[in-house]
Parts: structure tokens; sequence; C-alpha cells
């Protein structure tokens, strides 16, 4: 199971779909600590619009998070070269890069462009975000820990095509009261699967003729013999995915994890999306800031976008932060999305 075909399974799509594109919607900010242990937005720094705004001259903010999150969870890692001098950080697929580990413990990056030849990076050179690994240099693959419950339901939705791509109807046995010769068996055969075969030639009517009797097998019209397995497959991947909760990516089915959607949205930063988060700004302060910089700046995704409940209940939040002289008036207009 490659990670490609594990994304043409609709459970792994909709699991890295909806991590990936939750984080990349959400503000990354660099941001400077400030002596009275607050912070504030390091608007004069040159990382700060790489992480804003734009990474590189292709790709927006959204489709660079979007594609760090993907590789990471498909193939145990991201990587992109960091170019200072032009302020971009440009993204490289995960099979194009090598990792070792030197004789200093720094790590080595061989690349191979799709265009060029080979060369190398040290680890000043390169942001490496890497999921659970087990020699502690490379990120294990979520698509090889899965392997066997995604190839069972990749095989359960090639079964479930093909079956309903037949009518859906069981497996068709034609008695016939004599003994065939190899021709007679083709042409029968093909006079069934051009006029009464699939679901193109349902209604039609079926002509039997010299005695062929034509009888359906029974057993799979039964209700939830591809239902049941499908959906154990599915929490079955959504456990190696993040713990992406089942309900996140449509499927129907009761939660546990509150009884409103403020709830349920704080139970998914939690337990899913921030944890993912934090291995990323990790990352990313180990690789894009300086030792020296590292005790003044920090990067963090801004979760309260996900965080906020709804229009009245906001408003009396604020209302009795204002009162308890919490927050001043423009301070609240400001997280309204007002002047």
């Amino acid at each position: 199971v490659s990670p490609d075909v594990a994304m043409r399974v609709s459970v792994v799509f909709a699991c890295v779909e909806v991590l990936s594109t939750t984080l990349a919607s959400l503000p990354l900010v660099l941001y400077r600590r400030l002596p009275d242990g607050g912070k504030e937005k390091a608007l004069d720094h040159p990382l700060y619009p790489i992480l804003a705004r734009r990474p590189n001259s292709w790709q927006s903010r959204f489709e660079f998070i979007e594609y760090l999150v993907r590789q990471l969870f498909l193939r145990g890692g991201a990587f992109a070269e960091k170019d200072m001098q032009a302020l971009e950080l440009l993204p490289i697929h995960p099979d194009r890069v090598q990792v070792e580990q030197l004789d200093n413990r720094r790590l080595r990056y061989r690349i191979t462009p799709v265009l060029g030849a080979p060369y190398t990076r040290t680890q000043d050179d390169m942001l490496q975000i890497r999921d659970a690994s087990e020699d502690t240099v490379t990120g294990q693959s979520r698509t090889i820990l899965a392997r066997e419950a995604i190839a069972v339901a990749a095989a359960a939705e090639r079964f479930s095509g093909r079956w309903l791509q037949n009518d859906g109807s069981g497996r068709v046995v034609m008695e016939h009261p004599a003994k065939l010769d190899a021709v007679t068996r083709a042409d029968i055969r093909a006079a069934w699967n051009e006029n009464s075969a699939g679901w193109a030639n349902r209604g039609k009517m079926l002509l039997a003729e010299g005695g062929v009797k034509v009888t359906t097998l029974p057993g799979l019209q039964e209700s939830g013999f591809l239902i049941d397995p499908r959906k154990f497959q599915l929490a079955e991947i959504c456990r190696y995915f993040g713990r992406v909760p089942p309900f996140m990516i449509g499927h129907e089915d009761k939660t546990t994890w509150g009884t409103n959607i403020e709830q349920i949205k704080s139970a998914f930063v939690a337990f899913c999306a921030q944890p993912v988060g934090t291995r990323i700004e990790q990352a990313m302060m180990r690789d894009l800031l300086p030792d020296e910089e590292q005790d003044e700046y920090f990067i963090a995704f801004m979760y309260e976008e996900l965080l906020r409940g709804d229009r009245l209940s906001v408003v009396q939040a604020l209302a009795i932060q204002r009162q308890q002289g919490l927050l001043s008036p423009n301070e609240g207009r400001a997280i309204l999305n007002r002047n």
C-alpha cells in the first residue's frame, strides 16, 4: 500500500483532508515574548511574512501548510529547503529526500530533484517535520503502519464498486439440460453479458431458450453485508490517522465528545489538531529560528478561530470581560472583526 494508493481510499483521504485543511486554515504567527510575560506579533522579523502570507513564489500559506501536513501523515515526514536570501521555503517531496546522521550527530540531506543532478544540504539549510520515529531521524509512514487496514478497505471499495456495477445482484447460474461445447458456452455468456448483465440492462426482459434455467445464488442481498465491514474498517483507519473521530469525516454515528458543537470543536482541537500543530510549531522553531532568537520568539497556530462559540456566546463573554476590565472596547471590537 503506497501513499498514492492509500489516498484513493475514501477514509484515508477524509482523515488527511480534515486535518490538513483545518491546520492550513489557521493563522500561523511569529510572536515576540514581552518582558511582562505577554506577547506581540513580530511584524518586523523577516520570518513573519513567510509564515503569515507567502512561503514561496508559487504557494499560498494555506497550500504550503496543507502540503506539509499531507506529506507528514502519508509519508512520515515533510521537507522544505530554506532560502533565507530570497525569504522563501521551498517544499521538497519526501520521496526525493534521503536523511542520514553524521558522526557529529548533525543531519545531512541527499536530494534528488525532478530535473538536474542530485545535491546535498546540511541541517542548517532544511526544515524537516517528522512524524513518530523509531530512529529519531526519519518519521514512520502511517500508510505503512496501517497498510493491512487500508488494504482491506481498498478491497472492500473495489468489491462494492464491481458489485453495484453488476446491478447489485449475486452470482448468476445458468443450467442447460445438454452438454455444451466451448463455442456454445461462449455464445450464451456473450449474449447474457450484452443483454442482461449489469445496471445498464436493469429491467430488460430476459429470454431463456433451449431449456436454460437461470437462478441467482442467494446471500449477497442480505442487509449489512457491505456496510458493516466497511464501518469497522473506517474506525480502524481513523485510529491511525490522527485519532480523527468517524463523525468528523461524514460517518453518521453517535459521539461521546460532547453535547454541543462548542464541546465537539474543543475536543477535536485538543485531541487531533493541536498535537499535529505542536509538532509543526516546534520543528519550525528548531529549524527556522537561530538558537539566540528562540528565547525571544516563538511560532504558534491561532486556535481561537476554531474554539470561538456562537455569536451570542461570544458577545456575552466579551461583555463580561469588558465589565471586569479585562478588555478595552477596541480589543473587543477587534475580536468581532470590526474596526
